[in-house]
């Protein structure tokens, strides 16, 4: 039996004042890599005035949907402006920079994932990789969505 403590595959729990998170869905399910669409990860993060997420390429999709505030995502030497009742995309191995307002830095939401329909899901809500940014038609469904799942991550974590 496995000491889940010290399981490094174990979801990770992550909570302070600005920013909560459940992370490594992925590394407790059966059969990621023929699931239309698998959870990796989600969170909330209130950030401060200039924040920066530096460079990186992730594996999975991500969406950050902007609950409030406002800032860039930057890619390939374009700059997006992005505020409350948007939402950009990031690929799988893209890289990318974004980072919050210095006079009204924003609160996101972000999902994570990946699966054989993942990039049918991206194209359907109206992301494309040349224009990662979109308007979200029902904010107030996706945040009481999102805070739903936040509010369960710790009975995700005891049962993962």
């Amino acid at each position: 039996m496995t000491d889940r403590r010290r399981d490094p595959r174990r979801v990770g729990l992550t909570e302070d004042e600005q920013f909560m998170a459940m992370e490594n869905l992925q590394e407790i399910q059966h059969l990621p890599s023929i699931n239309p669409v698998n959870l990796d990860y989600f969170g909330l993060e209130e950030c401060k005035s200039g924040y920066a997420f530096d460079p990186y390429v992730r594996v999975s999709y991500v969406i950050h949907f902007i609950r409030s505030g406002s800032g860039e995502l930057e890619k390939s030497g374009k700059v997006w402006r992005v505020r409350e009742g948007e939402a950009f995309v990031i690929y799988p191995g893209e890289e990318v920079v974004y980072r919050a307002d210095a006079e009204n830095p924003w609160c996101y939401m972000w999902v994570g994932f990946h699966g054989l329909r993942s990039d049918e899901l991206v194209r359907s809500a109206g992301f494309t990789r040349d224009e990662p940014v979109i308007v979200c038609r029902d904010m107030a469904r996706l945040t009481g969505t999102m805070e739903g799942l936040l509010s369960c991550r710790e009975r995700i974590a005891a049962v993962a």
